[in-house]
């Protein structure tokens, strides 16, 4: 089989959304096995071991598949962005937050059933100086680069290569969405979604997404530990 064949295979929509989870969840499945062995208890300190594992074994696998295709690392948004992607963060941080906002709003008053204010079990189990700095190891650095990577990277910039930016995004950020379980957080995830794939869109890389989704994450773990103390 030809590079060609490879490729046109490997960038089939299809191709991409299967692979690409068959991939995330056997990374997992790695990571976890890893895990057992290290003994690690902590659900914070578990989900960061797996996240640096599945985020180590999911470049190997990117690699390899950029190999095969003769490709390069441009190709899943591994690059160096266009200028003024830090303004164009801020702005969809901004953006994200109020549109966010306003349709959790719009939802809570025609679904009475949705809990907007329902919050995001992420490990934490104490409010020590100790377990910010875990969080913020997790939560602000391994988690952006993972599901960067994964979403953004291989999911659509794969999806963008054979579909329109709409659908690639919408897809990606749907999946996205749905990967973090509970209505509001899949709400404001999809939001957030899509404003991701917009910026690496924009930008032709996923360092504006990474430091975006990142900045989003300092905020709220910052808000969580400053109200615990209030």
């Amino acid at each position: 089989m030809s590079r060609a064949q490879i490729k046109t295979i490997l960038t089939n929509p299809i191709t991409v959304l299967i692979g690409g989870f068959g991939l995330l969840l056997c990374a997992q499945i790695i990571a976890g096995f890893f895990v057992s062995i290290l003994g690690v208890e902590s659900k914070l300190l578990v989900a960061g071991v797996i996240t640096a594992i599945s985020l180590c074994v999911l470049a190997a696998v990117g690699a390899t598949l950029l190999k095969l295709t003769a490709s390069s690392w441009r190709a899943l948004g591994i690059s160096m962005p266009k200028k003024g992607w830090m303004k164009q963060v801020v702005i969809y941080i901004a953006l994200y937050y109020i549109i966010s906002y306003v349709l959790q709003l719009i939802i809570a008053l025609v679904v009475p059933q949705f809990d907007p204010m329902q919050t995001q079990d992420v490990g934490i189990s104490s409010y020590t100086v100790g377990m910010f700095a875990q969080s913020a190891v997790v939560l602000v650095v391994l988690t952006p680069l993972l599901e960067e990577f994964f979403f953004r990277g291989l999911l659509f910039k794969g999806l963008r290569r054979s579909v329109g930016f709409v659908v690639a995004a919408g897809t990606s950020s749907l999946l996205f969405a749905l990967a973090h379980g509970q209505w509001n957080v899949a709400l404001d995830t999809f939001v957030l979604g899509l404003f991701l794939s917009k910026i690496v869109e924009d930008s032709e890389s996923l360092l504006p997404a990474i430091v975006m989704h990142a900045g989003k994450n300092a905020i709220a773990l910052g808000l969580l530990f400053t109200l615990s103390y209030l």
